[in-house]
């Protein structure tokens, strides 16, 4: 088993956007803001939804936050 990285060491790598946990300690990366949608699962998610705006970062081994609901993100790299 790998040691889980810290999501501050992700972002530099990542597009600009925003990233956030949900409540199952998975990590995606989102184009625009999401929102926490109180429907189930309660999880962050955008209005207009298609495979382009959003990302599993689940192929990294990244520790999960104390609180998913704090846990959004916005991913600004100088290009």
């Amino acid at each position: 088993m790998t040691k889980p990285i810290n999501i501050q060491d992700l972002l530099p790598l990542l597009r600009d956007g925003w990233v956030a946990m949900n409540s199952n300690h998975n990590w995606y990366w989102f184009i625009r803001k999401p929102k926490i949608m109180k429907y189930n699962p309660i999880r962050w998610t955008m209005l207009k939804e298609s495979p382009y705006n959003r990302l599993s970062l689940s192929a990294f081994n990244i520790a999960p936050v104390e609180d998913w609901t704090q846990s959004l993100i916005e991913v600004k790299n100088e290009r």
